[in-house]
């Protein structure tokens, strides 16, 4: 069955104590996201990042809130030269204008889909296995210090899990027959998968897979199709925005991402999948549900598959004979869209980094709290372990949460240093530039462009007034003749007035009329 009550032997025996009025898994789900906002919440001003791809994505949603500027694609990624959809710069819109333009405002949005990811993750693994597996699933989801990181600033990729989790939870109802509202779920939430980040794409083997055997499986195959064609046309309305860029450049995304995908140069590697195969599934293991413990990560991550092999087979004991029933059962359904993923991860050749796993985010906890749901069930040593194996990862997670770091204060600093800026520029016009090995200008020039300062672009106009943000950590501070193009267009300068703001160095360029 899609979902169980649970009888009195499987329930633990504290929930007796509780009258039955109560609905204790209510209270614990609200507890637990109550405990998930205040983790991400917690001075969020000041532990948020605001970086390069911040600055970019505030300046450029503020422009279309201002200056009605419609936006056709959304953020560049990373690898490609491609673009994403533009969906999440209008998701960030109303929460920028009701912020007063406060960055802040489109970080607690992420923080709120968080949140609303949380509790999907507990309602959805009622349905599938029982609310108990709900209750751990959405506690260490809401714990996870990589979770929370990801869930407490704005980009796009931040949103992908609460997408991702709405594609796969689609797919299961309508392989289970569900009605035709499963399928506009389906296309609106694979849609917007994609326009948060393309590894969404590798929804689409799973996907494809059981949504290929249900077809197969249904006695109305017209219909099937019929309610398939309408979920993509919802699915190609959202898309419009980028497939009218598309036509409109010569289809130069598409290119990049074959050129990315099947060329030599490119950073697919189908022979490598065996290779980052292992690597992959002790790194997702070790970052989301270890709560980035290293120690012992490997040797508990073979636990955990062979954990899944165990209960795969319990499932089933006669899979060659009963293979579709096999495949009717939540917990094979899940670990086969988790192994799908992790292998079309492993096929990537560059380097991993958190926010790659955010399609797989909600699964590795669910799986995991249905294994030791399943241990707890057995003799009295399978209770002892699943408790002690649930304490410790809990443990993990308190013991390496963001709490206890130190807040970047990315946002305040770059208020502080734009401040200085105006404050020394005489009310003149001014260029900018800034030297940095993992950062861009966006931020700076989000405060300038708010503020309505006289900020041009070197292309536009060279003023008698150049300042350099050199951010110091990364980067030696150098600005005289430096081969930086915003810099050297300005022409011969020299340093006119530095300062040194919480370990940044700012320099008042002027030209040096002695040098011509």
């Amino acid at each position: 069955m899609e979902s169980s009550s649970l009888n009195t032997l499987n329930c633990p025996l504290f929930l007796k104590l509780f009258n039955k009025k109560v609905n204790v898994y209510s209270l614990s789900i609200v507890l637990i996201i109550i405990l998930a906002a205040f983790l991400r919440l917690f001075r969020i001003s000041e532990h948020m990042e605001f970086l390069g791809d911040q600055g970019r994505d505030v300046l450029l949603v503020a422009k279309l809130l201002k200056e009605g500027d419609l936006l056709f694609i959304g953020p560049q990624t990373s690898v490609g030269n491609m673009y994403l959809g533009p969906w999440y710069y209008y998701m960030m819109a109303p929460f920028l204008l009701i912020f007063n333009y406060n960055p802040v405002g489109p970080s607690v949005m992420v923080v709120l889909i968080s949140l609303l990811t949380t509790y999907l993750i507990y309602e959805f693994s009622k349905r599938w296995f029982n609310p108990i597996v709900g209750i751990i699933s959405a506690l260490l989801f809401a714990l996870s210090p990589v979770v929370v990181k990801f869930s407490s600033f704005s980009w796009n990729p931040n949103v992908m899990p609460f997408f991702s989790l709405l594609v796969i939870w689609s797919v299961w109802k309508i392989y289970k027959g569900g009605s035709r509202k499963y399928f506009l779920l389906f296309g609106i939430s694979f849609a917007l998968a994609l326009n948060s980040h393309y590894l969404a794409l590798l929804l689409i083997p799973p996907a494809g897979l059981f949504l290929g055997l249900r077809f197969l499986g249904t006695k109305d195959k017209k219909q099937f199709i019929a309610k398939l064609l309408w979920s993509l046309a919802v699915f190609m309305l959202i898309m419009s925005p980028l497939v009218a860029f598309e036509i409109k450049h010569d289809f130069v995304l598409f290119n990049a991402f074959s050129k990315f995908t099947f060329q030599k140069e490119g950073s697919i590697n189908f022979s490598g999948i065996l290779n980052n195969l292992f690597i992959n599934w002790n790194l997702i293991f070790e970052r989301l549900v270890l709560g980035k413990e290293k120690y012992l990560s490997t040797f508990l991550s073979l636990v955990f598959a062979f954990g899944i092999f165990l209960v795969g087979l319990k499932e089933n004991k006669n899979i060659s004979i009963d293979f579709k029933r096999l495949l009717n059962k939540p917990f094979v359904y899940l670990t086969i869209w988790y192994l799908l993923g992790i292998i079309g991860l492993s096929s990537y050749k560059n380097e991993i980094y958190d926010h790659y796993f955010g399609f797989l985010f909600s699964l590795p906890f669910i799986l995991v709290s249905y294994l030791l749901f399943k241990l707890f069930n057995q003799k009295t040593i399978g209770k002892i372990l699943s408790i002690l194996i649930l304490f410790f990862l809990l443990y993990l997670n308190i013991k390496n949460s963001n709490l206890w770091i130190n807040p970047n204060n990315q946002l305040q600093t770059t208020k502080q240093v734009d401040e200085l800026i105006i404050n020394n520029s005489d009310n003149k016009s001014f260029n900018l530039a800034l030297l940095a090995k993992q950062n861009y200008d966006m931020p700076y020039r989000y405060f300038f462009y708010i503020n309505d300062q006289p900020l041009f672009d070197l292309h536009e106009q060279i003023t008698d007034q150049l300042f350099v943000i050199c951010e110091t950590w990364n980067t030696e501070c150098n600005p005289l003749g430096h081969p930086l193009w915003e810099i050297a267009a300005f022409g011969w300068a020299k340093i006119d007035h530095q300062w040194n703001l919480n370990g940044i160095e700012i320099f008042k360029l002027v030209p040096n009329e002695e040098a011509d």
